[in-house]
């Protein structure tokens, strides 16, 4: 009985631990955006942008480095391969400027961003490579 109690006990905690230490693998990766861009209608400028999971892995955050803009997103599986391990920006490229279209954390992605149907020519920043 004793055993059984401390195992009822001890799974919780190894759970949490690899849940913790799967989060913090996936650290935050800095990005440098070479332009301005637009998304969720706001206009951000050109500069260092953080990009980081969410705790459960279920979710992006896209954050300046003055912090002055974050933005959270939900992210499902795409087609990247599942060992991938790269964070990529794809922007739509028009004659006004750039809009962020995806973020790609791993091999988690969001849906698409900028729900503009225009003619764009895409543009990629990554990092991780």
């Amino acid at each position: 009985m004793r055993s059984l109690l401390r195992n009822f006990f001890f799974a919780p905690a190894v759970v949490a631990a690899a849940a913790l230490a799967t989060s913090s693998a996936m650290a935050a990766t800095s990005v440098n955006i070479p332009f301005n861009f637009t998304v969720a209608g706001k206009t951000l400028p050109a500069g260092q942008y953080q990009v980081e999971p969410g705790p459960m892995g279920n979710t992006v955050r896209l954050t300046s480095n003055d912090s002055a803009h974050n933005f959270v997103w939900a992210v499902t599986p795409g087609s990247p391969e599942p060992t991938d391990q790269r964070t990529i920006l794809t922007f739509d490229t028009f004659d006004q400027g750039h809009a962020l279209r995806t973020v790609q954390i791993g091999s988690r992605i969001t849906s698409r961003l900028d729900r503009a149907r225009r003619e764009y020519t895409p543009t990629r920043v990554m990092a991780g490579e």
